[in-house]
């Protein structure tokens, strides 16, 4: 039967862009992110098909994949070759390597008070974390909350992605839902906690479920704080990128995953089939039976392969036909593994290229000379630090907006009046050039006249005083043959020639 064209495209939508679709999308990276065979393994094979609403279509996908982990069979080995987590993970370094500086109102005290607070939440750690996580998934969570019990600062808590939902009208969030999971006796619930604004203020709303049913809220919950006097949602969605080309439906950015999850099962099972080819290729030893020990029964002992030494009677070894070969003999069939190794190496390429990475950036072999200098890492980055301009566009309004967001929830907290905060986060430089590399570009400025031996002294040892640096400069222009000046015989750093 024919599907009508309109009929068609909505059956297309809704099976390939559903809720389902998305949730099994999310679950799928998160497991390739974790990269353990076994649960690799069992995602697809079990949980993969699950998501009926996502695989109820035309060409049954759950059945006719050819995935690896899908298929792997028998004693075939499971190798993952951990790829998504180390990408993920490189972008800490990418991102966050430097640190990042944090600018407020050009005043430090409201500077030191942030600083505060973000050291109580350990937010360095958070933020890697936050960084990680919408690398596989797309998205993450910032809330932002209190309990005195704990600390007299506003709680930064990263959520994740499975544990939170928001709402949006014309591209702005409007609500943000918490999913948490309560023991209340003995049966689990979830409480859901809504954060809406109604009139210009904070609304929180609380209820709990179990198996879809509304029940009586945990009693912890009754009793919480459920208008606030400020008019903004303290919580933050933090997208991964600005469109989700995968589910362009959805407020939710697009994973650094989407659309190379195939490559990574066929990395794996290649790495698998090396790991094959290296099992069938292990030795094998003939042994003959005279050189098996046996007990005084004359029960033969287990062999010990590892032995290095072999006793043998003087009659077997005296004799003119004597050929150690005829007692021990080993066969070992050819490991062939270099037709594998080119192919594994393109994909490994092929993965952090479509990821917008560079193979350089992850730290993976044979992708680098180990004498690079810094110039010619940064341009065999050139990917990598495309993706970092990309990224960091998008932290510096998130971060500013979360700070902003932290300090004047800390008002609240204080009783003090609700302030407004331009907060400005700058990110340190990637790459930054090794001392050798300095050296050497000051050394042919110097060497050009384009920079006096003060200003390169200045340059390269700023930790040294004004007397100490001017030392340096008569000592070097004494050694060079370089003529002194009068403030090198007054002992003054003018920073001219």
């Amino acid at each position: 039967m024919k599907l009508d064209k309109k009929y068609a495209l909505k059956y297309h939508e809704h099976a390939f862009q559903s809720w389902d679709a998305f949730q099994r999308e999310l679950y799928e990276n998160q497991t390739l992110y974790r990269g353990n065979p076994p649960e690799l393994e069992n995602f697809y094979k079990n949980i993969y098909q699950t998501f009926t609403t996502a695989t109820s279509t035309p060409y049954a996908p759950q059945e006719t994949k050819t995935l690896f982990w899908r298929t792997v069979s028998g004693d075939v080995p499971r190798i993952a070759s951990g790829l998504p987590k180390l990408a993920s993970t490189s972008l800490v370094n990418l991102l966050v390597g430097n640190g990042y500086d944090i600018t407020i109102n050009d005043d430090t005290v409201e500077l030191e008070r942030l600083q505060e607070i973000l050291d109580d939440n350990n937010f360095d750690e958070l933020l890697q974390e936050a960084i990680i996580t919408e690398s596989w998934a797309g998205f993450v969570y910032f809330k932002i909350s209190h309990d005195l019990e704990l600390s007299d600062k506003p709680i930064i808590e990263l959520v994740s992605p499975f544990d939170a939902k928001c709402v949006t009208k014309r591209g702005r969030v409007q609500e943000i839902k918490f999913y948490i999971k309560e023991d209340d006796g003995d049966e689990e619930v979830t409480v859901v906690e809504r954060y809406y604004l109604e009139n210009g203020r904070l609304q929180v709303e609380y209820k709990a479920y179990k198996d879809g049913d509304e029940v009586t809220l945990p009693e912890k919950y009754q009793d919480l704080e459920t208008n606030y006097p400020f008019a903004f949602i303290p919580a933050l969605l933090k997208n991964n990128t600005g469109h989700n080309s995968r589910f362009p439906n959805y407020p939710y950015g697009e994973s650094d995953y989407t659309s190379v999850q195939a490559l990574f099962h066929m990395l794996d099972d290649l790495l698998s089939q090396v790991e094959l080819e290296v099992s069938n290729g292990i030795a094998t030893k003939f042994v003959n039976q005279k050189l098996i020990p046996k007990d005084i029964n004359g029960k033969p002992y287990k062999f010990d392969r590892n032995d290095t030494v072999v006793e043998m009677t003087s009659n077997d070894m005296e004799t003119a036909e004597f050929d150690v070969r005829k007692f021990v003999s080993v066969m070992q069939p050819d490991i062939r593994v270099e037709k594998y190794e080119n192919m594994i190496h393109q994909t490994y390429g092929r993965i952090l290229a479509n990821m917008g990475l560079s193979p350089v950036t992850t730290g993976l072999p044979n992708y680098e000379s180990i004498d690079a200098s810094a110039d010619s890492q940064r341009e065999r980055e050139k990917a990598s630090l495309r993706t970092r301009a990309k990224k960091l566009k998008l932290w510096r309004k998130a971060l500013s907006d979360l700070f902003s967001k932290v300090l004047m929830y800390d008002d609240y907290l204080n009783n003090r009046s609700v302030g407004e905060y331009d907060v400005t986060v700058d990110f340190g430089e990637y790459g930054m050039p090794s001392r050798e590399d300095k050296i050497d570009v000051i050394a042919k400025a110097v060497a050009g006249n384009v920079m006096s031996i003060a200003q390169a002294v200045k340059e390269l040892y700023p930790e040294l005083d004004e007397q100490e640096q001017q030392q340096m400069v008569t000592d070097i222009k004494l050694e060079t043959g370089t003529p002194l000046l009068q403030g090198d015989i007054d002992g003054t750093v003018t920073g001219q020639e």
